[in-house]
């Protein structure tokens, strides 16, 4: 439960970053949460950390008056002016590329295993691949014709 508190709380400050989070800040929290991200990326501060303490209030004022705001740091990515926001589009550019969950990683190994039985031992890296994605991705239709069309115009090979 205590395993990862700490990278927790400082995923917590990134998400003060989005509108929906950063109105109900005021400028001491807003800046808390500033230090902390340039504790973690200092690339982000290329001038002077009281500009972009002043453009996340701005960023913070852009929001108050508006209807809807965007919960996600992608769609919070897509209306960010770079121009007007260059630090906090900066913020929002690192924010997004963070892994929420690692369920991707645990189902590709689930699916592996399903997949390498004791049977299949012997099947080579590239067969195993393509077994991998067919399971893992099973959603996706396949047309057959489109697969024989595929393999009849690779070479035979005959074992004589």
């Amino acid at each position: 439960m205590f395993r990862f508190l700490k990278q927790n709380q400082l995923l917590w400050k990134f998400e003060y970053v989005l509108p929906n989070k950063i109105i109900k800040l005021n400028e001491h929290e807003i800046n808390e949460t500033i230090d902390v991200i340039l504790k973690q990326w200092p690339s982000i501060a290329d001038t002077s950390v009281s500009i972009i303490k002043s453009e996340a209030l701005l960023w913070q004022r852009k929001w108050l008056s508006a209807n809807e705001k965007p919960r996600i740091f992608i769609d919070t990515l897509n209306q960010c002016s770079k121009i007007i926001y260059s630090h906090v589009f900066k913020i929002l550019k690192y924010c997004s590329t963070i892994p929420t969950t690692v369920a991707t990683g645990e189902r590709s190994f689930s699916t592996l295993k399903r997949i390498k039985t004791y049977l299949r031992n012997a099947t080579g890296e590239n067969r195993l691949n393509g077994l991998a994605a067919l399971s893992v991705h099973g959603e996706i239709d396949i047309n057959c014709n489109e697969v024989i069309d595929v393999f009849n115009k690779k070479e035979r090979r005959m074992l004589l």
